[in-house]
């Protein structure tokens, strides 16, 4: 069966007995469905409004209805205002809006509030402002008793802020026309009449604020009066709808009374209806008097510049702008850039890009920056003048030009004194020459006046004197010696005899007139004479000789003594040179002992030795004998072998006394490098090193040089240490002239000496046994040990000293030696 819902407002009355008990409930039913309904619609059409609905019941104003676009505006969502009195929401609005709904409550009356503002705290807890209007209504019963009140809320925050904007636009618009410098007023209708002039514009019309709602023309008879444009064009712009526009425009107005001239930016604007429809003219007018004046007096100014500038035999040049464009140059400054007058309305650094990074260009920029003057003399440009770059002297004066307070130029003034800067330099130089010269050799500088017979001098002159004043009478001073007077005055005459040579030269005595110094000086000068060839002055300087003259006096003592001296050595001499060849003799007569020795020792003595090699070896050969035989067979031919290398070495040793003397150039790091190659099988056994630096090239014997280094390098193979590799080091070094005299008593003067080193890591020696590893068969290790002959260094110093050098070692025992080797790279001058 179909079921439908219904609203019933019920009463039950309860009935009580005598006894108080309840006895009935009365149900008093009445249906409410159609009015329940009405309601709820009700609700939701206040629920979907745009407007923000609210009912308050009774006094304490108890939320009953109300809308989400109402909650919005507060901030508060409905089911937290619902059964809630308002202004426990919403507190901050009690003091405002309670007296008025109180009032409605209890009058009946409607009440409206129109752009009201509002602040409330938000459900959130933030404030919430803005504007609202209000419609009060008293809310009634069925029975049409006022029960509460029903409140129409609109939210025009973002109307009433447009609105407030709008009128701080207009406000602030008012101010800026009321205020600004150029003239702003209407002109309304086809009559014109004058509306809003601000004070600029009344200042400009000069007749007071009373022509506010004058027609123009009246306001200004001056216009027609004075044959004036201005009412036909205005007329024209009402008829037209054309804007005009004009600048600096001549206007003559009666302003106060008088009748002035002056100039205006002038705009009229047509201003329309909202249909479109031209009701009045917006005129703005800019008095640009001063500057029309100004510009007037600045352009008269400028054709007078450019007329001096044009007219003017010295170089000048104008430049506009911060690019430096070029505006005015004249016929000189053309010249002396070597350009023509194309170059006007070009930029000087493109027309001179030669300039750029030089001072001329600098200054011209920091005058237009910084507006400051320049005036500089002798500055140097270097630019072009026709095809050809060069050097040119300038002197230059930069001054900004200036329009107002703003610099919108440069004007440069250009002399050229070029030719003259270098007669100058020139000039200058010799003088300088010519100082320096004079400083160098000491001399003073004199001048003697041949009209008056006063003498000038230089500073020197006065210190040799004695005298502050620069200037004293020739022939009367004290100055001169007494004895000297006589030749200085006959040197002096005989300069001025015609046809001499004008020349003075004279060595005389000069007297310090305090101290009686005496002094010797030389003088020389030329004779000066004028246009009629008349001597007028003698110039000249003066040299200090006395040191000169004592020396020769003493040298020609000297050489007197050492005459004497040399004589009588000269006859020792010649006795020693008689015993020197004597000893020569001998030497010789040694030498050849020796030599024949070497042969002996080559030839008489080498035989013997084979022989017995020879026939050990046959009894070694034969096998027949002993063991007790075979080994003293062995021992004997050990020691013929042994014999043999100490023959061979004793003959190479005496051959160098009378040494090979074929020099060639003997570079030392190929002679190493060979003698090391030598020694290929013994390095790879004992795994060795060598390190060879920076050895010359040195004129020597070069099979000497191959056994020096043969040797050396030998042992420091030979007496290596157990517990490491042998490591050679082979370096060289220049050597001064002190160091090389330590070594070497009488050098090579036209040799540099070089100071080789041979250094290794082996056993090394005590330096107590220093001198004897340099002798002839000396050695300080058992040769078991240590095989060799023990002539090595021996032959290694006799080698050295053939060669005008110095051998010496340094060493410590187990760290190893240095065999220092002393050499000329030249043994004689080319």
């Amino acid at each position: 069966s179909d079921t439908t819902k219904a609203y019933y407002h019920m009463r039950l009355v309860p009935e009580f007995d005598d006894n108080a008990s309840l006895k009935t409930v009365l149900c008093i039913a009445r249906d409410i469905t159609s009015l329940t309904e009405s309601e709820t619609r009700f609700q939701n059409l206040l629920r979907e409004a745009n407007v923000g609905l609210i009912v308050l019941e009774g006094e304490e104003m108890i939320v009953s209805i109300a809308n989400d676009a109402f909650g919005k505006i507060i901030g508060h969502t409905v089911e937290a205002m619902l059964n809630k009195p308002l202004f426990d929401v919403i507190p901050q609005a009690a003091a405002f809006y309670k007296p008025i709904i109180d009032e409605v409550l209890h009058t009946g009356r409607n009440h409206r509030l129109d752009e009201s503002p509002y602040e409330v705290v938000s459900e959130t807890g933030e404030l919430v402002k803005g504007y609202v209007s209000l419609v009060y209504q008293p809310y009634r019963s069925d029975g049409g008793n006022i029960t509460g009140v029903m409140i129409v809320c609109n939210d025009i925050t973002p109307l009433v802020l447009a609105k407030q904007k709008i009128a701080d636009s207009e406000e602030k618009l008012r101010g800026v026309i009321a205020a600004a410098p150029a003239g702003i007023g209407l002109f309304i209708g086809r009559d014109l009449v004058i509306e809003s002039p601000n004070k600029t514009f009344i200042d400009i019309i000069g007749k007071g604020p009373s022509i506010e709602g004058l027609p123009l023309h009246e306001a200004m008879p001056e216009l027609t009066s004075e044959d004036q444009p201005f009412l036909k064009i205005l007329d024209n712009v009402f008829t037209t709808g054309v804007p005009f526009v004009t600048p600096a425009s001549l206007v003559k107005i009666v302003q106060n009374g008088v009748l002035n001239e002056n100039y205006y930016n002038i705009s009229y604007t047509p201003l329309r209806n909202s249909s479109g429809e031209i009701y009045g003219i917006l005129d703005i007018a800019i008095d640009v008097t001063g500057q029309v004046v100004a510009q007037n007096a600045l352009e008269a100014s400028e054709n007078r510049l450019k007329g001096i500038i044009e007219q003017s035999p010295v170089a000048m040049l104008v430049m506009r702008g911060d690019q430096f464009i070029i505006d005015q140059i004249n016929a000189p400054m053309l010249e002396l850039i070597g350009q023509n007058k194309s170059v006007i309305g070009k930029s000087l650094i493109d027309v001179l890009p030669e300039i750029r990074n030089q001072d001329a260009w600098d200054l011209t920029q920091k005058i237009y920056f910084e507006g400051i003057d320049f005036s500089g003399h002798e500055v140097m440009v270097t630019h072009s003048r026709g095809e050809t770059i060069s050097n040119h002297f300038y002197n230059l004066e930069y001054r900004p030009l200036r329009e107002g307070d703003k610099i919108t130029g440069v004007i440069q003034v250009v002399n050229d004194i070029t030719e003259q800067v270098i007669a100058r330099k020139a000039v200058e130089a010799k003088e300088a020459a010519l100082s320096n010269a004079t400083e160098l050799a000491q001399l003073a500088n004199w001048r003697v006046d041949l009209v008056t017979n006063q003498a000038h001098y230089s500073d020197r002159m006065a210190d040799w004197v004695g005298l502050k004043e620069k200037t004293f009478d020739l022939y009367t001073s004290p100055i001169i010696h007494p004895d000297d007077m006589d030749s200085v005055a006959a040197g002096i005459k005989l300069a001025l005899e015609p046809g001499s040579s004008g020349i003075f030269d004279e060595t005389y005595s000069i007297v310090h007139i305090k101290t009686g110094q005496r002094r010797i000086i030389h003088a020389i000068g030329n004779v000066e004479y004028d246009e009629k060839k008349q001597p007028v002055a003698i110039n000249g300087t003066a040299q200090d000789v006395t040191i000169q003259m004592e020396l020769q006096v003493a040298l020609e003592s000297e050489v007197q003594k050492r005459t004497e001296e040399l004589a009588a050595a000269i006859e020792e001499l010649r006795a020693t040179n008689e015993e020197l060849e004597e000893s020569n003799q001998l030497l010789l007569h040694s030498n050849d002992e020796l030599a024949q020795y070497a042969y002996v020792a080559s030839h008489d003595l080498q035989e013997p030795l084979r022989k017995i090699r020879v026939f050990t070896g046959m009894l070694d050969a034969d096998g027949e004998g002993s063991s007790r035989n075979a080994g003293i067979i062995q021992k004997i031919n050990t020691s013929a072998t042994r014999m043999t290398l100490l023959i061979q070495d004793l003959l190479t040793f005496s051959r160098l006394l009378n040494s090979d003397t074929i020099l060639r150039e003997v570079p030392l790091a190929e002679i190493v490098n060979a003698v090391w190659d030598d020694f290929e099988l013994i390095v790879d056994e004992k795994k060795a090193a060598i390190e060879v630096t920076s050895l010359p090239v040195i004129q020597a014997v070069s099979l000497q040089m191959n056994q020096l280094f043969y040797n050396l390098i030998n042992n420091a193979l030979k007496f290596t240490h157990q517990d490491r590799s042998p490591v050679i080091t082979v370096k060289s070094s220049p050597m001064s002239t002190d160091e090389i005299l330590k070594y070497i008593p009488k050098p090579y003067p036209f040799a540099n000496y070089h100071h080789i080193t041979i250094a290794d890591n082996g056993i090394g020696f005590e330096m107590e046994y220093y001198e004897q590893i340099f002798e002839v068969f000396k050695r300080l290790h058992a040769r078991e040990n240590y095989p060799g002959s023990g002539i090595g260094l021996a032959l290694c110093r006799r080698i050295v000293g053939n060669h005008n050098g110095f051998l010496f070692a340094d060493s410590k025992v187990g760290e190893g030696s240095i065999f220092h080797v002393i050499l000329p790279d030249r043994q004689r001058e080319e």
